[in-house]
């Protein structure tokens, strides 16, 4: 009698990513991006996040990636007003699915003393964007930014947060 051999890929799965709008303070006048040091989307300008781990809730998840990103220590102000914004990724080769990822964002804060570690635990490079209006072309403006520069998404999820300030406060 022959033997049936059952083959399972652990790569078959929907995998979870979170990322953090990191905003200077309720003001919203900056915003904290990071340049990604690996592929999917090496050299670009994103949120600070990563992978969320097994029995980690999004806001704990949120709270840990920032701070190994960045060293800063944030609050999460998202919460049933503030709703989560969700991003699903499917990437394909040959014609077959390769990676599935949801990914969760969330607006955050940076909490009172708290400062940027001139080196993070991920040697990853970051820096602050103004943001909101812009007369002068200013090149830390966020507006500088052309969509060759950033993830394809970043803006309009920035736009998005924005529009939906008032239910902060």
């Amino acid at each position: 009698m022959g033997s049936i051999l059952f083959m399972r890929s652990i790569d078959r799965f929907v995998k979870v990513g979170i990322s953090g709008l990191v905003f200077d303070s309720m003001a919203m006048k900056k915003i904290f991006l990071i340049q990604r040091e690996r592929n999917p989307y090496k050299g670009k300008w994103s949120f600070p996040g990563g992978h969320l781990e097994f029995g980690e809730l999004v806001e704990q998840g949120l709270r840990r990636e920032i701070l190994e990103e960045t060293g800063l220590k944030v609050r999460v102000l998202n919460g049933h007003r503030f709703p989560y914004e969700i991003t699903e990724i499917v990437s394909k080769s040959d014609k077959e699915i390769s990676s599935h990822f949801l990914i969760v964002t969330a607006a955050c804060v940076i909490e009172p003393n708290s400062s940027i570690e001139a080196v993070n635990e991920e040697g990853i490079i970051g820096k602050f964007w103004k943001i909101g209006p812009d007369q002068t072309k200013d090149p830390a403006h966020l507006d500088s930014l052309t969509q060759n520069d950033c993830l394809p998404r970043l803006k309009p999820i920035i736009d998005l947060y924005l529009a939906r300030k008032d239910l902060l406060t």
